[in-house]
């Protein structure tokens, strides 16, 4: 991260100075019932091209039907929104693609709590605060890697991809992300200790102080990003 504010030719001393959140509320969350018929795999954030949906509603194409998304947030730009929307549609997946629009932040752990898993494919994420909330819920996080996946996401709370993953990757990942989870439909009470053990390995690091696709219509709404 310094390296590139040294490339806009900054040469003072640079502090990195993280964001507080306060977790008790995410901390008595109740996880998502791994056995249940609908796996909600949820996006939490804006819509914007640098959050890279398109790459999660291609990645739905590879699930089963039991799999549904939901993209929860306000577009920074209404076309952007529209053009994600004729995305899913051409895909058919207007049944498996929800977009909620924006909740207040006081509903994140209700929704949380409805959440098999977070999911992200933002390839750039200095602080991303959803992920963190997340974890701290106990609720496993699929990401490609960013700069806060890559520092907090590892195979004890979730599944770190490379940038470059394909969808199809990430979604042999979300079935075995989602956990043990339907091999342990029968098997609840080990479900809970699986996520117990996500929640206090990731507080224990936050503690220590860790700092043929689809496309866009008409190629792509160029200079409609954040």
């Amino acid at each position: 991260m310094f390296d590139r504010f040294r490339r806009f030719g900054y040469e003072g001393i640079l502090f990195v100075i993280p964001n507080g959140r306060n977790l008790a509320q995410y901390s008595r969350c109740q996880n998502a019932d791994p056995g249940s018929k609908e796996i909600l795999p949820t996006y939490i954030s804006f819509i914007s091209g640098r959050k890279n949906q398109v790459f999660l509603i291609e990645a739905f194409r590879f699930l089963p039907p039991r799999y549904r998304l939901q993209i929860v947030g306000v577009p920074l730009h209404p076309a952007y929104l529209d053009g994600l929307k004729q995305v899913v549609h051409r895909a058919g997946l207007d049944e498996r693609v929800v977009f909620t629009g924006e909740i207040s932040h006081r509903e994140i752990p209700g929704l949380l709590e409805r959440t098999q898993v977070l999911v992200s494919a933002s390839k750039m994420e200095v602080q991303s605060l959803v992920v963190i909330e997340a974890l701290g819920s106990g609720t496993p996080v699929e990401g490609l890697s960013n700069e806060t996946v890559n520092e907090l996401v590892d195979d004890t709370v979730g599944c770190r991809l490379p940038k470059e993953a394909t969808a199809a990757e990430f979604t042999r990942s979300v079935p075995i992300r989602t956990w043990v989870f339907t091999s342990l439909s029968g098997a609840g009470s080990m479900a809970v200790q699986l996520d117990r053990t996500r929640r206090a390995m990731f507080l224990k690091r936050k503690h220590k102080g860790s700092t043929g696709k689809l496309t866009m219509p008409n190629g792509g709404l160029k200079g409609v990003d954040d």
